[in-house]
């Protein structure tokens, strides 16, 4: 009885051009974070640990994330549409 509603108002549909929109906008803002964030570990952070080090004070650590930026940021429907 709680499931039947849903299903007659699409519950299984395929996403609209909104949400595929929204969708890749988010993930091309993601991989622009990640893509900053990266440049500055590997720019601003090292400099700073070069002059805490040329000071002789105790170089800073990074750990790592682990985040990956996915290899598109473009939506593709499966191979026979929707299914159901």
């Amino acid at each position: 009885t709680v499931l039947g509603p849903l299903s007659q108002n699409g519950i299984d549909m395929a996403p609209t051009p909104a949400m595929i929109h929204t969708w890749e906008a988010g993930c091309r803002e993601y991989t622009g974070t990640l893509a900053a964030w990266r440049s500055a570990l590997s720019t601003d952070f090292a400099a700073f640990n070069a002059l805490l080090a040329k000071n002789n004070l105790a170089t800073l650590k990074s750990a790592s994330t682990g985040l990956t930026a996915p290899a598109t940021c473009k939506f593709a429907r499966s191979p026979g549409g929707r299914k159901g």
